[in-house]
């Protein structure tokens, strides 16, 4: 998303211009977004006079020169804006944030602490990508952890059964977080993490238990069958916040860490040890007679004038963007890997030498159609493909004929496609009679 897309905006309200600057300047590194700044109350009312919806995070100080007991935050909610509301005061101003329904206060007592409000930022902004699903019989209960949830940007689904539950996570895939309560209709909440369990470990699905019941069993018992963490009622607003956020952020971690072992850190395309590890299993599978496998080396034409032109870190942009159109040009199932500085390899099953051709073109021209901006460089590429469509004694030989014929396409002028020619096959000569 683009800063210049609806909510992709921060806007930062502080009586300090070195405080404005400090947090405008993190936020544009670390969240990537851009955000926009105001002193005092008069300017922050002429911002949100145009497309206040721009906006999906403010943070805003408590007192500013003609606002001195938090009018700007009450402003600000007004618009429907999340607010990580800042204060140089002490702790005593905590029930007011509260009060005001703020999702988040920092103390201005250090840089570290315009970090947290970085984070805080942070937070909000991949809030919005996430789907949590509320199971609860109490529609009035339902309705209040959604609100909130919402104050958090999170996205919410409801189910009040366990079998509308089970529907709802069969249905929609994306969901990053099941909050349980222990009362259901049809089944209780132990039995419904481990229904749930069977069909997603904790690392996939975090599951929050919660309960209003007095049996100190239960939190146990909830998470043995499989919850990531449990919370009773009545509730904490804060340690909800805290819980929510620990249960998605730990999961992500793991994930993170996961992807780590087997993806390429600059372009998010899987790396080699994952090439050979899952293509030599698909190169047996091809032998044994259960599909059919192509590979293709794909290589960025005249790439060391593109980093000697234009620097390094523009190159890297290019290598991102030639790996994020390959993902959108194949399918799902086909392997993308980088094979090493600015040469891709790719694992497709099911095509024919028609079928490869035509994917492989579309490839090429896609790659060759895309400008890569950045600043004011403006970068054109184009790429030579060799693709082996013949099942050779192993997934390396395959490699290798791939990689000739990708220096046949060099050689015949770059930007091209080349397939390489199927062996012949030795045929033994009837004997004489």
């Amino acid at each position: 998303m683009n800063a210049s897309s609806p909510r992709s905006t921060a806007l930062i309200v502080d009586a300090s211009e070195s405080v404005t600057t400090l947090l405008a300047s993190y936020v544009r590194l670390a969240v990537g977004t851009g955000a926009e700044t105001a002193h005092d109350l008069h300017t922050l009312r002429k911002l949100l006079q145009d497309r206040p919806e721009r906006f999906f995070v403010a943070a805003v100080d408590f007192e500013l020169p003609d606002a001195d007991r938090g009018e700007a935050i009450d402003f600000v909610l007004g618009h429907n804006i999340p607010v990580v509301a800042m204060t140089a005061s002490d702790v005593a101003d905590r029930e007011a944030f509260i009060d005001k329904n703020v999702i988040d206060f920092v103390f201005k007592s250090s840089a570290s602490e315009i970090e947290n409000a970085t984070n805080a930022i942070h937070r909000v902004y991949n809030n919005r990508f996430i789907r949590i699903l509320v199971i609860d019989e109490s529609s009035s209960y339902r309705h209040y952890l959604r609100n909130l949830l919402r104050m958090h940007e999170y996205q919410t689904l409801e189910a009040e059964s366990a079998e509308q539950a089970l529907k709802v996570l069969e249905d929609e895939r994306d969901i990053r977080l099941v909050i349980v309560n222990d009362q259901l209709p049809d089944m209780n909440g132990v039995q419904l993490i481990n229904t749930i369990r069977q069909r997603y470990n904790r690392r996939e699905l975090p599951v929050l238990g919660m309960s209003q019941t007095g049996d100190e069993r239960l939190p146990s018992r909830m998470l043995k069958s499989g919850a990531n963490d449990y919370l009773g009622k009545p509730m904490v607003v804060d340690e909800f916040y805290c819980r929510v956020a620990h249960c998605i952020e730990t999961t992500e971690y793991i994930r993170l860490m996961e992807e780590s072992a087997t993806r390429d850190y600059l372009t998010r395309a899987y790396n080699r040890r994952y090439l050979f590890e899952t293509g030599t299993r698909l190169h047996e599978n091809a032998k044994r007679g259960n599909l059919t496998l192509s590979v293709a080396m794909i290589d960025a034409d005249e790439f060391k004038r593109v980093n000697d032109t234009h620097g390094h870190h523009v190159g890297d942009v290019v290598l991102k963007e030639i790996s994020a159109t390959l993902s959108k040009c194949l399918r799902q199932s086909d392997l993308v890997a980088r094979f090493g500085g600015e040469e891709f390899c790719v694992l497709a099953t099911g095509l024919n030498r028609k079928g490869a051709l035509n994917v492989f073109e579309r490839v090429r021209g896609d790659i060759a159609a895309m400008p890569v901006c950045v600043g004011a460089a403006t970068v054109r590429i184009t790429v030579s493909i060799g693709v082996c469509m013949s099942l050779e004694d192993s997934l390396e030989s395959m490699i290798k004929r791939a990689d000739e014929a990708l220096y046949r396409a060099k050689s015949q002028g770059r930007d091209r496609v080349v397939i390489a020619a199927q062996r012949r096959r030795a045929t033994r000569r009837p004997a004489r009679p």
